[in-house]
Formats: C-alpha cells, structure tokens, sequence
C-alpha cells in the first residue's frame, strides 16, 4: 500500500515545542485522498498538521509529537484504530489528548465503545469539512 501524501510527514528533528499544542493535529487515517483533502483544509485554516497513514506509526508519531489533537480512522492497517485509541489513555502525557473518530461504520455499538474510550467526537464518512471543522474548533476551545 502507497502510504505517501501531500501532508506533513513526521520529523522528529523539528522542534514544535513552542507551538500552541491545540493547533497540532496529527491525523491517522490510511486513505491518501481523504488526508489530502483534510490536510489542505486544516492548513488553511492555521493548523500544523502531521499524519500517518497506519496504527503503529501514529502511535508512534503521537508519542513523539504530542499533538493537541488526533484525528482517527478506526480501520487502519498495523493496530486497529480502537487498539492505537487504548494505548493513547495509557500513555503519560497522552491519556487526556482530545481524540476525533472519524469511520464509515453505522455499528452504534462502535460509537459506544468509542466514548467509552473518552473520544469527545464520532463524526460518521461521508462528512462535511464544516462539521469536521466544528467539531475541532471545540476540542480546541477546551482543550
């Protein structure tokens, strides 16, 4: 699988420290397309977003990088979205990040275990960047 795309790869020589944490988005979503798409949109919206498109490397990215928020698509490759979900709450400094579901499923028990995981949005594919949008904006404002 091509897991190249336009959006910021991780690099952990870049010092984001000083950046407001709630504007670093790391988005975990395997579909090239669709992260494109979302990646321009929150740029323009002045966001600093990295992505990955498996489980085990936004895992790994996450550790790293410390976003303000994730992005998640539950069907990834590598470790399952709710797999990559668990091991975010059992990391220090990662357990409270703010977490966006995003998932094509309509299971309503998958919406289920996801708040019970403390995501604080399920948003369901296909969706609206303006839902997407205020669904971050409010994740942000509290965080």
């Amino acid at each position: 699988m091509n897991t190249r795309n336009d959006a910021a790869p991780y690099d952990p020589s870049v010092d984001l420290s000083g950046q407001d944490q709630g504007r670093k988005i790391l988005m975990i979503e395997d579909e090239p397309d669709l992260t494109n798409a979302l990646v321009l949109h929150l740029r323009r919206g002045g966001y600093r977003v990295t992505s990955s498109a498996n489980g085990l490397s936004g895992l790994m990215v996450a550790r790293d990088l410390r976003p303000g928020l994730v992005l998640l698509d539950l069907g990834l490759p590598r470790l399952h979205g709710f797999g990559l979900l668990r091991n975010l709450r059992q990391t220090r400094g990662l357990e409270d990040v703010p977490v966006i579901v995003m998932t094509g499923s309509a299971d309503p028990q998958l919406e289920t275990k996801a708040y019970e995981l403390r995501v604080r949005h399920v948003i369901k594919k296909p969706f609206s960047l303006e839902s997407l949008t205020a669904a971050i904006e409010s994740c942000v404002a509290i965080s």
